[in-house]
């Protein structure tokens, strides 16, 4: 028979009881020690935002300053639904033609002859396929050291004939990113405090456990709104030096490991 203790329970009931107790203090020990960090695919993973695309397409074209941004901008605007994955970029691209005409008039802008949104959006993945190695260093570097990451991005789902450039970025960012957030598959865009939420419970953390990257004021604002903490991206090395010491984790000048990853966890590929 069991050797009894007080209370008549017997000591195999006592030991599995504390035990029970003693792992669930260690794994609130260990949701409290975890940090995530979340960067802003725009300007951060990659230098140009999609106002700097705009500008330096308009500059090559003779456009006046800030038509295509308006454009895009527009809250109603195709290109806004399209981030939130109301209409795929093959639906998109002769809405966003007819905005522009019509934008054009309204401005006494005159497009060029051979104006088409295929040049705006070639300039578009130019600038989504110029990945800063030095970000992806410090992913790796954060992940290695127990430290969550995630990219969050607005960007429209590709059903083009070039998708399959897309995808490959996708797995890129999937093999280097505990989590990858597009705006088309959430229905937000960055910076609503709607995507924020959805990161943050998808990586498992509280605000006061996480950090946010952006070159954007009003997405700092944002995130600090969240209860995180934010960085401005001013200059990317400064940025990075602020992130270490939020995370503790060295972030300029790390070395970039394997990655390691088991079948279920490999991007196979994205639709």
């Amino acid at each position: 028979s069991h050797a009894q203790r007080e209370g008549g329970q017997p000591a195999l009931y006592h030991q599995t009881h504390s035990h029970r107790i003693a792992c669930r203090i260690n794994r609130r020990a260990a949701m409290a020690e975890r940090k995530a960090v979340l960067f802003n695919f725009w300007g951060v993973l990659v230098p140009s935002v999609p106002g700097s695309v705009c500008c330096r397409l308009e500059e090559q074209l003779g456009l006046s300053g800030g038509f295509l941004s308006s454009v895009l901008s527009l809250t109603d605007g195709v290109m806004m639904r399209a981030e939130r994955g109301d209409v795929a970029l093959t639906q998109m691209i002769p809405e966003f033609q007819a905005e522009c005409v019509k934008e054009a008039e309204v401005r006494g802008v005159k497009l060029p002859s051979d104006w088409s949104v295929s040049t705006l959006l070639e300039e578009f993945r130019k600038a989504m396929l110029d990945i800063r190695d030095t970000v992806l260093k410090t992913a790796a570097s954060l992940r290695h050291n127990g430290v969550l990451t995630a990219v969050l991005a607005n960007l429209w789902i590709d059903d083009s004939d070039t998708r399959d450039e897309s995808a490959h970025l996708l797995c890129l960012l999937g093999g280097h990113f505990n989590l990858v957030l597009q705006s088309c598959h959430t229905g937000h865009r960055v910076p609503g405090s709607a995507m924020f939420s959805s990161a943050l419970e998808q990586l498992g953390v509280t605000p006061k456990q996480a950090v946010w990257l952006d070159v954007d004021q009003e997405g700092v604002k944002a995130a600090e709104g969240t209860g995180m903490k934010a960085i401005l991206v001013e200059n990317l090395e400064a940025a990075l030096e602020k992130l270490s010491d939020f995370t503790g984790v060295l972030a300029v000048g790390a070395v970039s490991r394997p990655l390691s990853c088991t079948p279920n966890q490999v991007s196979h590929g994205y639709i």
